[in-house]
């Protein structure tokens, strides 16, 4: 592991001679990284258990207790800066803003980089909970040897493909922050995840309790809250009483009406993002079960939602012996016999699907369902058939793709 402690050495001399410019330190990062390939040719998990068994000590580390996959195990450490490095395993991060100048280099295993854009509403709050308009812009396909920035501006969510991914990453010291560090939640609610006030915290803990414990005391406390907590408040509440699945959905309702009355339409963006969390677990239980490397990269796209032109793109430059657009409608197709009823469709459904992400629009899709079936078994049902379609592309996994 000696070329890390080499890497770390040049970076720091390089940024040194910058007179410590957080603006340059991606690109000095990046320039070193690619005046050699030795920190990723050279690197073997051999290599790094024979390294790390025989030390004696390490940099300071941390938070070593959260495992490698959350805090990377740290190589080398200058104070203003550090490089670590990430194991991955099922890697799927929330939609963020680190906050800090980093750069990624994956030493194994293959991931994806999803990035965004975030135009902030005019409604401000305060800067622990904002809201505006979140944009996905682009996917990076990531494998070994490849490189990614991010500065403290930027938005990403990360996936890894396989079933062990290590990456390098380069990063400034917490010191250097300033502002924030966001979560992002579709359609655009971005939330400081590290915030906590007391009295906020401690309301929303017995709120848990409440919710298991004394349905009555529960709903009183969580409509007190709406009608006089902040708006910040207001929305961890409904976000507790949206988290007991449809339990409380008459009351969610109510007290979302309540919210909306006072703080206006944010409330309905608010409920967007929660229903948004049940898709996201539904298709990311799926991306952690599925068996082969495809079914997982179609998951991850379907999670992301990057658009199909951006899905073709990805697939061939992971698959380039397979034809992507056959290989995503073989799939959509396939969801006529899911094995779970929340994303299985009928027959009928699933060659729409197949149909209308091939190109065709509704109306040709219809038409090619009455020359396989028959037109007589399509008959009087044509303008069903086109509310069909539409339909499929509010799917939680179509919508994804068509």
């Amino acid at each position: 592991m000696r070329v890390f402690k080499e890497l770390g050495e040049q970076i720091q001399r390089a940024w040194h001679a910058r007179n410590y410019n957080e603006q340059c330190f991606t690109d000095i990062v990046v320039e070193t990284l690619r005046r050699s390939s030795r920190w990723v040719h050279d690197f073997s998990l051999e290599d790094y258990v024979t390294w790390l068994q025989g030390l004696d000590s390490l940099p300071p580390q941390g938070d070593f207790k959260a495992g490698l996959d959350q805090t990377p195990l740290i190589v080398f450490e200058s104070g203003r800066f550090y490089l670590g490095l990430y194991f991955w395993r099922d890697l799927v991060t929330t939609i963020h803003r680190p906050n800090a100048h980093d750069v990624y280099g994956v030493l194994r295993g293959r991931c994806l980089e999803a990035r965004y854009s975030f135009e902030r509403s005019e409604t401000y709050f305060n800067s622990h909970l904002l809201w505006g308009d979140l944009t996905f812009s682009e996917i990076r396909n990531l494998t070994p040897g490849s490189l990614t920035t991010q500065a403290p501006e930027d938005i990403h969510s990360l996936y890894s493909l396989d079933d062990l991914s290590v990456v390098l990453v380069a990063r400034t010291n917490a010191a250097l922050r300033a502002g924030p560090a966001y979560e992002y939640c579709p359609p655009g609610v971005a939330v400081d995840p590290f915030y906590r006030e007391p009295l906020r915290e401690r309301q929303l803990q017995t709120l848990t309790i409440l919710s298991e414990t004394s349905e009555t005391l529960y709903l009183r406390m969580a409509f007190a809250l709406v009608r006089m907590a902040d708006v910040e408040t207001v929305y961890r509440v409904l976000e507790n009483l949206a988290s007991s699945s449809n339990r409380f959905a008459a009351q969610l309702a109510h007290a979302a009406e309540l919210a909306e009355a006072r703080f206006g339409e944010v409330i309905q963006a608010f409920l967007q993002s929660f229903r948004g969390r049940f898709r996201d677990r539904l298709i990311l239980g799926e991306q952690r079960a599925a068996k082969d490397s495809m079914a997982r990269l179609l998951w991850t796209l379907a999670h992301i939602k990057p658009g199909r032109e951006a899905v073709l793109k990805t697939v061939a430059a992971h698959f380039p012996e397979v034809s992507p657009q056959d290989v995503v409608a073989d799939w959509l197709e396939g969801f006529s016999t899911y094995p779970k009823d929340e994303l299985k469709v009928d027959e009928v459904s699933a060659f729409l699907a197949r149909r209308l992400f091939m190109g065709d629009g509704p109306e040709q899709a219809v038409r090619a369902l009455g020359r396989v079936y028959g037109e007589e078994a399509v008959g009087d049902a044509v303008p069903q058939l086109l509310a069909q379609c539409e339909s499929l592309r509010h799917h939680l996994v179509f919508s994804a793709f068509l």
